[in-house]
C-alpha cells in the first residue's frame, strides 16, 4: 500500500467540482432558446394558463383553445390523464400546478384588447380631465 503524505492532494473547492461535472455554466439566454415560446398556427395568439381552480375553463368561455402542437382541442382539466388530454402542451410551474399553453384567434384577441384600451382610455381622460399645467387631480385642505 503506497504511503500518502498529507498535503499532497490539491484541494479544489466545491464550485470546480461543479464545472467539471456539470461543464461550462450557461449563463441565462445564452443558450439561444426560451422554453416558453412555441410556434403558432397563423392567425393565433398563444398564453400560458395556469391549471388551477377553473382557469382553463374560463378561458375557453372566452375563445381560446388548448394548443396540442398543430392541432387544437377541447380540455378536460386532466392533463395527464390517459384520454389524449396529456397531450396538451403544459410546463411545471412550481408548487404542483402545471401550465396549459391557449391559443385564441388573432381578430378575438384584438377585439379583446380593444375593449380593455377603451377602459384604460376612458380613466386616463377622467384623470386628466381637470389637467392644467402638466397636473391633474385635486387637493382640498380642511381646517
Amino acid at each position: 500500500m503506497a504511503n500518502k503524505k498529507a498535503g499532497n492532494t490539491p484541494k479544489i473547492s466545491r464550485d470546480q467540482v461543479e464545472a467539471k461535472r456539470k461543464g461550462k455554466r450557461l449563463r441565462i439566454g445564452e443558450d439561444g432558446r426560451n422554453i416558453l415560446n412555441v410556434d403558432l398556427p397563423e392567425g393565433y395568439v398563444g398564453r400560458w394558463v395556469n391549471d388551477t381552480e377553473d382557469r382553463i375553463e374560463h378561458f375557453q368561455r372566452r375563445g381560446y383553445e388548448v394548443y396540442k402542437g398543430k392541432e387544437l382541442s377541447s380540455y378536460d382539466g386532466l392533463v395527464d390523464s390517459s384520454d389524449g388530454v396529456g397531450s396538451a402542451m403544459t410546463k411545471n410551474v412550481g408548487k404542483g400546478t402545471k401550465a396549459v399553453f391557449m391559443v385564441q384567434r388573432k381578430d378575438y384577441y384584438d377585439e379583446d384588447f380593444a375593449d380593455k384600451q377603451k377602459a384604460i382610455d376612458e380613466v386616463e381622460r377622467t384623470i386628466l380631465a381637470n389637467d392644467e399645467d402638466g397636473r391633474y387631480g385635486e387637493v382640498k385642505l380642511k381646517n
